[in-house]
């Protein structure tokens, strides 16, 4: 009985996270991010610049996108660039960039301005102070914290750090974590610091 209702639970949910995927229309391969935190009004302005892979061409990308409010955003593809329409769906958590002029596959960059809070949940660019009360900025960039300090067209940020290269038969890999490498081989890899 308890299996029955283990699978019956699975495929219940199975609607669900299917439903938090993005499209593959673009890929990562770079990430450029300045913060300037506000501690005056708990929050901060981002800047972000993606190095991305189109995979076919599009009229639109969507993005992971947490409690950030748009300035501005723009896509780069050959000698074009072009201003971004923003819709976002705060349920979701995502922001569809739609374009006017369909970006062909290959290599583009989307540059975004927006701001964030500073939020008190351990997610994201979030808020922490020293026993004297004084602030600073905190990060957290699990998979599902990061889009809170910064917009992402994929659930992690695995080409920032190099995992992708560790695995390059795993074109999937940044939508895991490495649970599935034997832990008794040793693997070469590039390490961020933070």
């Amino acid at each position: 009985m308890k299996r029955i209702l283990v699978w019956f639970g699975f495929f219940a949910l199975l609607p669900f996270a299917a439903a938090q995927r993005l499209p593959e229309l673009a890929v990562p391969e770079n990430y450029k991010l300045s913060f300037a935190p506000d501690f005056q009004k708990d929050n901060f302005e981002g800047e972000e610049t993606s190095s991305v892979r189109v995979l076919k061409t599009t009229s639109e990308i969507v993005l992971n996108s947490a409690e950030i409010e748009f300035q501005e955003a723009t896509i780069s593809s050959g000698e074009t660039t072009q201003q971004a329409k923003i819709t976002l769906d705060r349920q979701k958590e995502t922001a569809t960039l739609a374009f006017s002029t369909p970006v062909n596959a290959g290599p583009a960059k989307i540059h975004i301005k927006y701001t964030g809070i500073l939020n008190n949940e351990l997610r994201g660019l979030y808020l922490g102070k020293d026993r004297d009360g004084r602030k600073y900025a905190v990060t957290q960039f699990e998979a599902t914290d990061a889009r809170r300090a910064f917009p992402l067209p994929s659930t992690l940020f695995y080409q920032t750090v190099g995992l992708s290269k560790i695995f390059p038969k795993s074109p999937r890999f940044g939508r895991h974590n490495m649970g599935h490498v034997d832990e008794s081989e040793v693997h070469e890899m590039d390490a961020g610091t933070g």
